[in-house]
């Protein structure tokens, strides 16, 4: 129930004057002139008015308002958000060598420019050698590329030593030049841009990627025990998908993926079919997900032409992105040094072409149910919508005829950037000669001052990995290494032990002071720390309040936030500018990389094969006050059955079908099952058809227990437990309508008979059967007697295994609270004879 708003401005001007003229004779008796002429009257008049100002203000709700009652409750309006896309990197032909000389001389002499310095847009280019010698006469240089005779190989040479060797290509009838000597290696950060109705857009690479000159050209599924199958097509055709290691998911069931060329490093990014799943995965707040579930495989290349010889890669080389095929994302191999190419496989091709084999066994299924690919991408990596803006001194003070980025010693400073509007979390300012907050000791790392500094990072630069990152320093002393699988930061002290340089992807971040207290080495930072409000800032904190839209940072009055000090230089170290709905676009835009530089010698095609996502403008007030009523509606103490269901259904990143909370119960322990719930789960599967019945992959049960545990009360025993599956049989005769197909009448009843007592998908709400509950034969005839061609129904015979049993009406009760059904032999027998049928009926 809403409190009801109270009206707090409820009276008017007049009836405050009328109020105040009755209180005269109980407070002054002797003041009886009360006409508008007498001097008290007039001040009464004065502070009715102003009374009924005052009134009028306090009855206003502003948005200031809200936004603090947002706070209390632990909300503020979002910020922008970034948007995320997949781009897709490919080396595109230097040239081709029937076109030269011809339409593509242009592309030859960007390659000799870009490569070489060599300036040959004047030369003369003509082909010798019948057509085996591309020769360029210039006045410097004397250039010439020669072609092999098997058309493999070009080499080029200048001034008539050899500069490199290229390879050729036979594409579509063309022969293509390609360089493939150098691999091309894009740090995470790279910025890459595109146009978009005369616009550019900047993205900002999430990881680094090495662009290897390979194509995937086969995969192969290996099921064993189930054959083995060609799914290259399934894996180049747009919402077709197929299962990596079968839909049965067997130990040592195997993936094979043939390449055309081999690498030393290689990455891919692999796309999950997930279109056709009706449960979403878990999520109850900014809870992480628990990572318990887990498979195990093995990696391997082939290493050995047509001997079947394989080497096992080292898993501390390779980072999956998936965490073992659970979602979509990158895996990134480091080091596949041997790789050969071989036809001796599982897999024979009808040309017998050898390829260059990964493959990926699995020893261990953790699935929740088989992972099904849509596709792989080669050289595929995410992106960011924005740009990373460093060491900007552009900054400027607002105030008249002002245009310093110093500060003038005055309270509540305001700085304005021209780049807007600014990512949350991605800001940091310095104050020059401010290195007053300590954050940790040189000598104490690694050792007791890892937390401190660890803790200090996390903050300060919100790496959301940084908490379980190892740390170790060089044998000089002089360098801090602090890192995981995919992350590495570096603290360089100087040689006069004043400074410590942060270092990230091989670029300087920002500089911390280093002070000797004997005989200790102190680490100050000159960081200042941005806060919502200056409600609990104090005059020797080093705080800012940054306005995200419109590019502003302000600080404290002395009182409430420290002033930096007077001719103080403001620099922001860093920040990014971008997000909201402009990063949302369609697939199949071009891309370039903004520092050229970094792409000399090579023509790059980027482009993303999908749409971006995840791009929104910041949240108005009004959606964050709708969001944080949505919030405090979901339970994050299990108190009721339904908190206790809600809660086990939304344990993050997992998909969870059903669950049912039983109070007062323990299947172990039926006598002593006070303030004890056991929560019944069923894991989703798209599968439809079971031949067994599901069992819960390893560590699922334990994931949701985990999470529950976190929200239960004190005192409450849960207990997580997997359905007992009953196999219900059904055997029905029908009469049909005549002239019905016997045979489609037949399917189609037993396929709807099927999918109604499917234990995920079936059901009337068509959301999977109740756990515990019986199987009706009158709720049978309920759902069957709709389907189209059925005439009456004579008999449903209902039976059941593992200890269900029938009652007196022939229905099945089932054994257990915890138990539930799924389909097994049904059977339909058409009746021939048309006098039994009798509308209406169910003959037992």
């Amino acid at each position: 129930m809403v409190l009801p708003k109270q009206n707090l401005d409820d009276k008017t001007f007049g009836q405050l004057v009328e109020e105040e003229r009755k209180l005269i004779p109980r407070y002054a008796p002797q003041w009886t002139d009360h006409n508008l002429s007498d001097p008290g009257i007039t001040l009464i008049d004065l502070f009715a008015w102003l009374t009924e100002i005052t009134l009028f203000r306090i009855n206003l709700i502003r948005d200031s308002h809200k936004l603090k009652y947002l706070k209390l409750l632990g909300f503020t309006p979002l910020p922008p958000l970034p948007a995320i896309v997949d781009l897709s990197f490919r080396l595109k032909y230097l040239f081709s060598w029937d076109e030269i000389p011809g339409n593509e001389n242009l592309l030859l002499v960007n390659y000799l420019e870009l490569r070489y310095g060599i300036d040959v847009r004047k030369a003369r280019i003509e082909k010798t050698n019948g057509n085996k010698t591309l020769i360029i006469f210039d006045n410097i240089h004397n250039i010439s590329f020669g072609l092999d005779n098997d058309k493999n190989t070009v080499k080029l040479k200048i001034d008539g030593v050899t500069k490199d060797e290229l390879v050729a290509n036979n594409e579509n009838g063309k022969l293509n030049i390609y360089d493939f000597s150098r691999r091309l290696t894009l740090p995470k950060g790279e910025v890459i841009r595109t146009e978009i109705s005369g616009k550019t857009i900047y993205f900002e690479l999430l990881g680094k990627i090495s662009i290897v000159p390979l194509n995937l050209e086969k995969v192969i599924v290996d099921e064993r025990t189930g054959g083995v199958f060609d799914r290259t097509g399934a894996n180049e055709q747009a919402d077709l998908f197929y299962a990596p290691f079968g839909m049965k998911d067997h130990e040592n069931n195997t993936l094979y993926l043939g390449f055309d060329r081999k690498a030393e490093k290689l990455s891919f990014m692999v796309y999950l079919y997930e279109k056709d799943l009706e449960v979403e995965a878990g999520k109850h707040g900014d809870e992480k997900e628990s990572g318990l579930i887990i498979s195990e495989f093995t990696w391997e290349i082939s290493i050995l032409p047509d001997e079947g010889k394989w080497q096992t890669i080292d898993p501390g080389t390779i980072i999956d992105e998936t965490e073992g095929f659970n979602k979509s994302g990158r895996i990134i191999f480091n080091d596949l040094k041997g790789w050969a190419a071989s036809q001796n496989i599982v897999w024979k091709d009808t040309d017998n072409k050898s390829h260059f084999w990964l493959r990926c066994i699995l020893k261990k299924s953790g699935f929740q149910y088989p992972p099904r690919i849509e596709t792989i991408s080669i050289n595929t990596v995410c992106a960011i919508h924005g740009k990373t803006i460093k060491r900007d001194n552009t900054w400027k003070r607002i105030e008249e005829f002002s245009s310093s980025n110093t500060s003038n010693g005055m309270p509540s400073q305001v700085f304005i950037s021209s780049a807007k509007p600014i990512l949350a979390r991605t800001l940091l300012v310095s104050v020059s000669g401010e290195y007053n907050e300590y954050f940790a000791t040189w000598n104490e790392i690694p050792g007791r001052d890892n937390q401190r500094l660890l803790k200090y990072l996390e903050n300060k630069f919100y790496f959301d990995w940084i908490g379980n990152a190892n740390i170790e320093k060089n044998t000089t002393g002089n360098i801090i290494k602090i890192f995981d699988d995919r992350n590495k930061i570096l603290l360089v002290l100087n040689v006069w032990k004043t400074k410590v340089s942060m270092v990230m992807d091989r670029r300087k971040v920002c500089d911390f002071a280093v002070r000797m207290q004997n005989p200790e080495l102190k680490m100050y930072s000159g960081l200042w720390t941005e806060v919502d409000d200056f409600d609990g800032s104090g005059p020797d904190d080093n705080h800012y309040i940054l306005d995200k839209e419109h590019g502003e940072i302000k600080f404290g009055d002395g009182l409430s936030g420290r002033i930096p000090p007077e001719s103080s230089r403001i620099t922001v170290v860093r920040y990014r500018i971008g997000g909201g709905n402009e990063g949302n676009f369609k697939a199949g835009y071009n891309w370039k990389v903004e520092n050229e530089k970094k792409t000399v010698g090579h023509t790059l095609e980027i482009i993303n094969h999908k749409p971006s996502t995840g791009g929104k403008d910041a949240e108005i007030l009004n959606d964050a006050i709708e969001r944080c009523l949505r919030d405090m509606k979901i339970p994050y103490t299990a108190v009721t059955s339904g908190d206790f269901e809600y809660i086990a259904m939304n344990t993050p990143g997992l998909r969870v079908a059903k669950a049912k909370a039983i109070p007062d119960y323990n299947k172990n322990d039926g006598e002593n099952s006070k303030a004890s719930v056991t929560i019944v789960v069923l894991p989703y599967t798209p599968i439809e058809t079971f031949i067994a019945p599901p069992s819960p992959p390893p560590g699922f049960i334990d994931a949701i227990c985990h999470h529950v545990d976190k929200h239960r009360l004190l005192g409450t025993q849960i207990h997580i437990e997997f359905p007992q599956f009953i196999r219900v049989n059904v055997s029905m005769t029908i009469d049909m309508v005549k002239g019905y197909p016997e045979k489609e009448l037949t399917s189609t009843v037993k396929k709807e008979l099927a999918f109604f007592l499917h234990p995920i998908k079936g059901w009337f709400d068509k959301k999977g059967w109740p756990i515990g509950r019986l199987v009706s034969r009158s709720e049978i005839f309920e759902y069957i007697r709709k389907i189209e061609g059925i005439k009456c129904i004579l008999k449903i015979s209902i039976s059941g295994d593992n200890g269900s049993s029938l009652d007196a009406n022939g229905n099945l009760n089932l054994p257990s609270e915890i138990s539930t059904v799924y389909p097994g032999s049904i059977s339909v027998i058409i009746n021939k004879d048309l006098n039994k049928c009798r509308s209406g009926d169910v003959n037992g």
